[in-house]
């Protein structure tokens, strides 16, 4: 279970990279990180999602994959991911 300050971590990294999202982006989003803050979502789906997103974005799951590293989701998920 990720600790309460790696919560507000990435609520705050969210809210900075906002203004890079889809309306629709920001949702799911928002949705991941309630779902990992009450346990409810593991570090698979939580990157199943994330990928979806740059997906989505034109990407394919190779590019997807090597730019997972490059954008703020990964900082996102993988702070939320490592107490998982």
């Amino acid at each position: 279970m990720p600790r309460p300050e790696d919560i507000q971590r990435a609520r705050r990294l969210l809210r900075r990279y906002r203004h890079r999202l889809t309306p629709a982006e920001a949702r799911t989003l928002e949705h991941l990180l309630n779902r990992i803050a009450a346990g409810r979502a593991g570090r698979s789906e939580a990157l199943r999602i994330v990928a979806g997103l740059l997906r989505r974005r034109g990407l394919t799951v190779e590019q997807a994959r090597r730019r997972l590293r490059l954008t703020p989701y990964y900082g996102l998920v993988m702070r939320l991911a490592r107490d998982l």
